[in-house]
């Protein structure tokens, strides 16, 4: 297992990438926000030693300090969203006690912003929460 540090929990970021073909990705931890988002095939996520099958429209949201790593079941593409807790404070400062009993939830890929504008990732991030709150 290995510890992220390059994301910073103190600074307002946010990091999308999107339709890079999907590789397994070792078991790690950061002190960021990650909303992992499967686009296309079906992706094993484990989550504080919790599976999840992905498969198109289905998210996790992994929370600071939580271990995690993504394992390729069928070819896969996804979106993946790395963000400060200050990013969307908000909802940060209702959940920074707390860990998900479960961190799935289903989103439309449709969502998902096509140009890499800040206030675009603002809202992006804001509805995929929402989502998240609401299962």
């Amino acid at each position: 297992m290995f510890f992220e540090g390059h994301h910073s929990a103190l600074s307002d970021f946010c990091i999308i990438t999107h339709d890079a073909p999907t590789v397994d990705f070792p078991l790690h931890l950061h002190q960021a926000l990650e909303l992992y988002l499967v686009t296309s095939g079906r992706v094993l996520a484990e989550i504080d030693g919790q599976d999840y099958i992905l498969e198109k429209n289905q998210a996790v949201l992994v929370f600071p300090y939580q271990r995690h790593s993504y394992k390729i079941l069928q070819r896969a593409e996804h979106l993946d969203c790395i963000f400060s807790p200050d990013f969307a404070p908000e909802f940060y400062r209702d959940k920074q006690q707390v860990c998900p009993t479960n961190n799935k939830f289903d989103f439309d890929i449709n969502l998902i912003p096509t140009k890499d504008e800040y206030l675009l990732k603002k809202s992006f991030i804001y509805l995929m929460l929402n989502e998240f709150n609401k299962n």
